[in-house]
């Protein structure tokens, strides 16, 4: 399977879709991961605020 895959490196509509998924799909996916993280960040920061104290609510 490997050898068929890699001797398909080179078959323009596989390089097309690569060329997009590199170029558009994966940047928009890692910034998406970015604003999770920092979201995430936020909402420890804020449980590390209230620590058990009921008016953080």
């Amino acid at each position: 399977m490997l050898d068929s895959c890699w001797e398909s490196r080179d078959w323009g509509p596989i390089r097309q879709q690569a060329r997009f998924i590199l170029s558009i799909t994966l940047p928009d996916y890692l910034a998406l991961l970015v604003k999770v993280g920092e979201r995430w960040r936020k909402v420890e920061k804020g449980s590390a605020m209230c620590g058990t104290s009921s008016s953080c609510g």
